[in-house]
Formats: structure tokens, C-alpha cells, sequence
């Protein structure tokens, strides 16, 4: 912790990615907020792009990087007994690639269907 004392209360970490979102909509929409979109239709992603293809694009990709970094992190403590930098480390860059190649597999997927 900022103390210097041993964090002991957690058994996995892994990484999240900060993802820039911004969100436009018109002045006379009487939207302010997040919350203020609920039961809204919107779009995600370039028009022309259906919202469900990159919401699922999203979905199973941040779901691979979690199930590697869970993993790696089981993994960790089975063959080590503790998680370190090194292995969080690893982790990320493990994680996106398998991010990555899952996302391109499902992209080419919903292309072909």
C-alpha cells in the first residue's frame, strides 16, 4: 500500500485499458449524462457500422484479456507462489496479443457471415 505495507488481500490482478470514449449529442436532445441515454437508441463505431458488431468485438476481446490475465495469474501462484511484476508484466503484453488475435478472428467471422 502507500505505506509500504504488503498488499495481501487480493489474489489476481490484470490489466485494464483506458479507452478514450466520447460521446456527441444534439443540444436539443435533453441529454446530459450517461444515465440520461438509457432506453436511447445510438450507434458505435462509423456510420454504416452496426453498434452490435463492435459491441461484440469489444466484449470478446476485454473477455480474452481477462481470461489470460486470470490465468496467468493461477498459473503464477501454482508454479510460484506469488504474483510479481514480471509476471503482470508478461501478462499485459500476452494479453493484448491474444486480445488482439480473438478480435480479429471474430471480425473475420462476422465479415464472412
Amino acid at each position: 500500500d502507500r505505506d509500504g505495507n504488503p498488499v495481501t488481500n487480493f489474489k489476481a490482478v490484470t490489466a485494464c485499458y483506458p479507452e478514450m470514449v466520447q460521446i456527441v449529442v444534439r443540444k436539443d436532445s435533453g441529454i446530459n449524462s450517461v444515465a440520461d441515454m438509457r432506453d436511447k437508441r445510438s450507434c458505435v463505431g462509423a456510420v454504416g457500422i452496426p453498434g452490435w458488431e463492435v459491441g461484440l468485438l469489444f466484449v470478446v476481446g476485454f473477455g480474452m484479456a481477462i481470461l489470460v490475465g486470470l490465468g496467468m495469474a493461477r498459473y503464477a501462484n501454482k508454479t510460484f507462489g506469488f504474483v510479481n511484476g514480471d509476471i503482470l508484466g508478461a501478462t499485459n503484453e500476452i494479453s493484448r496479443c491474444a486480445m488482439l488475435l480473438t478480435v480479429l478472428l471474430v471480425a473475420g467471422l462476422i465479415a464472412v457471415w
